[in-house]
């Protein structure tokens, strides 16, 4: 019964151990530039070894992609899916669950110095693609596994409102108004329905695997 606790904390401290590393490099990199910052540099200034930044990060661009809220709003996701909601009802749920997290509150500053390097530096902005497919399959399993989605579908209709989406975040980020989060990802939502975003087609299996 120990374990459990156990692995908790140790995921906690993880992530307190990653996030710190990430603020290091997010206020080095503002500061000198990403091409001017090693990261050797900022494993010196997190006070941790090189080795870590690449087993938790995987490459300097990690350090700017890695988002700590993705886990979440793909679980809240994952939990609406099995619960019976559609693609874009599941997929709202996520983003309510995004959009009330720390991330674009406590952490709004952090979350609009990534977005900014994102745009700006073109091998931050390929690793951002890539760790984007990654979570566009992520989800397009999950609607296969838990509510028999046909996959073909549902991988079109999951690139169509994940990249929607990030185009609301982008839009919030340059906001005039400083309108929240949520009212843009609501704009998103509205969108992509409009465009005639649908349920994908099911194969008839509505079961969780586990």
């Amino acid at each position: 019964m120990a374990v459990a606790p156990e692995q908790s904390l140790r995921a906690r401290k993880k992530a307190a151990a990653m996030r710190h590393i990430q603020q290091v490099a997010l206020e080095l990199i503002s500061s000198k530039g990403f091409d001017k910052v090693t990261v050797e540099e900022v494993a010196a200034a997190a006070e941790v070894s090189p080795s870590s930044i690449y087993r938790y990060f995987g490459t300097k661009e990690g350090l700017l992609v890695h988002d700590e809220y993705d886990e979440q709003a793909l679980q809240a996701f994952r939990a609406a899916v099995m619960n019976g909601a559609g693609l874009l009802d599941s997929f709202k749920v996520a983003l309510d669950a995004l959009a009330a997290s720390e991330h674009f509150r406590a952490d709004e500053q952090a979350t609009r110095s990534r977005i900014s390097l994102q745009l700006q530096i073109p091998s931050v902005a390929a690793a951002t693609s890539v760790a984007t497919e990654a979570a566009i399959n992520q989800a397009v399993e999950m609607l296969c596994a838990y509510a028999g989605y046909e996959r073909d579908h549902a991988r079109v209709e999951m690139t169509a409102a994940v990249w929607g989406v990030l185009a609301a975040v982008r839009n919030w980020y340059e906001d005039p108004q400083n309108r929240p989060v949520d009212y843009h990802f609501g704009l998103a939502i509205d969108a992509l329905r409009d465009l005639g975003i649908r349920e994908p087609q099911s194969t008839g299996v509505n079961a969780d695997p586990s």
